[in-house]
């Protein structure tokens, strides 16, 4: 009888060793069970930040593409004004345009007399004109660095005009709000000697006797 209760006894120490056990390899596996589920959770929260920023590493460019549409509609665009007109003999056509401190203006003339030209002055009176035409041809360009009113004269010269010929032209004014690419420019100085102009009406002296000479250096005092 001893013998059976030791037994019994034995076997009762190894049931609660082994419930013992089993206890604490389910705490392990639950334990290991919550640490999977922490890094998953984790993982997920890694993804959701880095879809975060790869959304918003694709809008960034649409954002400064309407930045720069912007920016370009807030810059001056070019004004062109265009004069189709015929003149004949003595007759001259005058047109106005106003330019602004910095603004870029090019005037150009096509017309079907090669006697036709234009002279570009002031409003103001007294005032020398700042390009001519028969010297310089019948392209202008310059940046202005002040603002001010010109005026463009259209006209004959005098072989052409005491003979009634006629003109048929187009003026083009253009006038821009960007600089040239090569930055400003000064005003142009008038490249005519005052003493070529008695009557001081910007129009060479002998373009009205027709004794216009190209190998004469007008820049220079009447002799």
């Amino acid at each position: 009888m001893h013998q059976d209760g030791s037994i019994m006894l034995a076997r009762s120490n190894r049931m609660v060793r082994q419930q013992f056990l089993n206890t604490q390899f389910m705490g392990q596996a639950f334990s290991l069970m919550f640490l999977g589920a922490t890094v998953i959770l984790t993982g997920c929260s890694q993804t959701t930040t880095s879809d975060i920023a790869s959304s918003a590493s694709v809008t960034s460019p649409a954002l400064e593409q309407q930045a720069m549409d912007a920016t370009k509609e807030l810059q001056p665009k070019p004004k062109e004004i265009l004069h189709q007109d015929t003149l004949q003999g003595y007759a001259t056509k005058e047109y106005l345009f106003s330019a602004a401190s910095g603004q870029h203006v090019k005037i150009n003339l096509q017309t079907d007399n090669l006697s036709n030209y234009f002279n570009v002055a002031p409003v103001e009176e007294g005032n020398s004109a700042i390009f001519i035409g028969s010297l310089r041809g019948t392209t202008f360009e310059q940046t202005f660095t002040e603002s001010g009113d010109y005026k463009v004269l259209v006209y004959l010269m005098r072989n052409a005009a005491r003979r009634d010929e006629k003109a048929t032209f187009q003026l083009s004014i253009r006038l821009s709000g960007q600089l040239p690419p090569q930055g400003p420019k000064p005003l142009a100085k008038a490249v005519m000697h005052p003493s070529w102009d008695a009557d001081g009406d910007g129009i060479n002296d002998c373009e009205k006797d027709g004794s216009c000479d190209h190998t004469v250096d007008y820049t220079k005092p009447k002799p």
